[in-house]
């Protein structure tokens, strides 16, 4: 199980750089790419709290059933 949550994140994310290259590629002189903490970094940290949340209430439903 954890080995495809690690694959899946891995697919998510990569296809989100992918995303960003090309409209980084479209519009370069777009405010949020003054800096990767803008694109990079933060969404990949909201990314992984919100897979964390989803691990968390799918373990709580399976634990209350």
């Amino acid at each position: 199980m954890l080995s495809q949550i690690s694959l899946g994140s891995y697919a998510d994310l990569t296809t989100y750089m992918l995303l960003i290259q090309n409209f980084q590629a479209k519009h370069p002189h777009l405010w949020l790419f003054t800096s990767p903490l803008l694109y990079v970094v933060l969404p990949i940290l909201l990314y992984a709290a919100l897979l964390m949340l989803c691990i968390y209430v799918t373990n709580k439903s399976i634990k209350f059933v």
